[in-house]
C-alpha cells in the first residue's frame, strides 16, 4: 500500500480521517483518489493494518507523525501545499486566558509571522461564515513584510469549489483574508 503525506513543516496536517461527510469530497479534486473510502477516525496502527490488508488503496497522513513514530520508510509521496491546502490555523499554537491577567511574560514566545498568518487565515474563514467542520481551507505564508494567502472555498448548495490566492503587506493580514474570501464567494458561480 501507499502512504502520501503532506510536506514536513509546521503546518503538517492529517487528512485521512475526515471529520464530517461534507468534507470527504475535498480530497478528490486534488488528484487524491487514494483518499476515497478512508473515512473512519481510527488510530494510525489500525489504518496501517487495513492498508496492509488491502482494504485501502492508500492513506494520506502527516509526515511529522510518521517520522516521530519511526515509520518514515512507509512514506511514498509528499503532497505540497499547492496540492492540498490545509485547514486554517494548522500548526499554529494559540494561548487563551482571562482578560484580567497580565500576559506580559509571554511576549518572548510571540512569533509575529504566525500571528499574521493566523490573523489572515481566521479572517478568511470568518468572512465565509466557516467553522470547524466547514469545507474551507486557508494557508498564509509570510516572507519578510509580504503575506501570501491561498484559500479554498466550497459552496455546499452549488456543490462547487474554487481556489485562489492574494498577496499583500503583513500589516494588512485581516484585509487580505477578507479580500480573498469576498473574491472567491463572488467568483464561485463562474466555476
Amino acid at each position: 500500500g501507499q502512504i502520501g503525506v503532506t510536506q514536513d513543516n509546521p503546518w503538517d496536517y492529517f487528512i485521512s480521517g475526515f471529520s464530517s461527510p461534507e468534507n470527504r469530497h475535498l480530497a478528490i479534486p486534488y488528484d487524491m483518489a487514494l483518499a476515497s473510502g478512508v473515512n473512519e477516525l481510527n488510530f494510525l496502527a489500525t489504518r496501517l493494518e487495513k492498508l496492509d490488508r488491502g482494504e485501502y488503496g492508500g492513506l494520506i497522513l502527516a509526515a511529522a507523525g510518521l517520522k516521530r513514530l519511526g515509520l518514515e520508510e512507509r512514506i511514498t509521496r509528499y503532497y505540497t501545499v499547492e496540492e492540498v491546502i490545509p485547514a486554517a490555523g494548522q500548526g499554529i499554537l494559540a494561548l487563551q486566558g482571562r482578560r484580567d491577567m497580565d500576559y506580559g511574560f509571554l511576549k518572548g514566545f510571540l512569533d509575529t509571522d504566525s500571528f499574521y498568518a493566523a490573523t489572515c487565515e481566521r479572517a478568511f474563514v470568518r468572512a465565509l461564515d466557516g467553522g470547524c467542520s466547514a469545507p474551507i481551507a486557508a494557508y498564509a505564508q509570510v516572507e519578510g513584510k509580504r503575506l501570501k494567502l491561498t484559500g479554498l472555498y466550497y459552496n455546499e448548495d452549488l456543490r462547487k469549489q474554487i481556489t485562489g490566492s492574494v498577496e499583500g503587506n503583513v500589516m494588512d493580514a485581516e484585509r487580505i483574508g477578507n479580500s480573498l474570501a469576498k473574491h472567491l464567494k463572488e467568483s464561485i458561480n463562474e466555476v
